[in-house]
């Protein structure tokens, strides 16, 4: 199985959308974002999310508890093992935020299947 099986392809509301900034280093950021999944009785739920700046920095990494049981931990793309989740307490909503502090409406991310990204961040 891969980590794209089971996400649907049409836009669906849901989504937030960014603030305006005055802060002009927000307003002409530039960001990579990855996000991991793994396999919960729900479906595909986001276990890691990754951003990085122009100059290849991590500025935001975390693991993420997912709201249901972990079933497959998609080790496979994702690197990802049990082990790596004994200690996490980081949930969708905390790593929302941050993510909401740390973009502007100006931000441009880029990365590679960023839709599957946004839906697991929705």
């Amino acid at each position: 199985m891969h980590v794209t099986m089971g996400i649907k392809k049409e836009i669906e509301s849901g989504y937030v959308q960014t603030e305006p900034s005055k802060d002009p280093v927000k307003n002409k950021s530039v960001y990579a974002l990855d996000c991991e999944m793994c396999y919960t009785p729900a479906g595909l739920e986001l276990s890691k999310v990754t951003v990085v700046d122009m100059k290849c920095d991590i500025v935001f990494e975390t693991l993420v508890r997912p709201a249901h049981p972990i079933v497959d931990y998609n080790t496979r793309f994702s690197g990802l093992t049990a082990e790596d989740f004994t200690q996490v307490v980081s949930t969708l909503h905390n790593v929302q935020l941050k993510l909401l502090k740390l973009f502007s409406d100006k931000t441009v991310l880029l990365g590679h299947s960023l839709e599957s990204d946004f839906q697991a961040l929705k």
